[in-house]
């Protein structure tokens, strides 16, 4: 059967919740956040046979890459989809979400977030950051402009 491999992502620890498909019993473990260990994780794994499913953020695009470099299939959680508000989820924790990623998807009900490829990614984030240097130079470029129309004598 297919095992489900799901992943709340933290920024030191992350914790992991491994579902077999037929027997719906979760096992939790955590491990360090970080490249090598996940690559040692999901080395165990049986590519063919099994997924990985986290949540979008900061940490998705490494681990996205990784996982497509391994040829390990993977989904990656939309985190503003209704099943994630907290007045829907009062209890969260970082076992209840891994856990809650991997009955979702095993029950049909993953809000499902697509993550481009690193080079969508960085041109993405180049453009971003240009864009925001531009509006930063517009923005002073008119703040001394309109200093200098209410204070004409002592600014020229």
């Amino acid at each position: 059967m297919k095992t489900i491999l799901a992943i709340d992502l933290g920024k030191r620890n992350s914790v992991f919740c491994r579902l077999e498909a037929s027997s719906l019993k979760p096992e939790y473990f955590k491990a360090r956040t970080g490249p090598q260990k996940f690559h040692n994780i999901f080395a165990e794994l049986d590519g063919s046979n099994s997924i990985v499913l986290f949540e979008v953020g900061s940490q998705a695009g490494w681990l996205c890459d990784m996982l497509r470099a391994m040829r390990i299939e993977f989904k990656v959680a939309n985190v503003n989809h209704a099943a994630w508000k907290w007045t829907n989820n009062p209890n969260k924790s970082d076992k209840t979400d891994a856990h809650r990623l991997a009955m979702m998807y095993h029950h049909g009900f993953f809000p499902e977030v697509y993550v481009p490829v690193k080079s969508v990614r960085q041109k993405r984030s180049l453009i971003y950051y240009r864009q925001r240097i531009v509006k930063r130079l517009t923005l002073e470029t008119r703040d001394s402009h309109q200093l200098k129309l209410k204070n004409p004598a002592t600014l020229s």
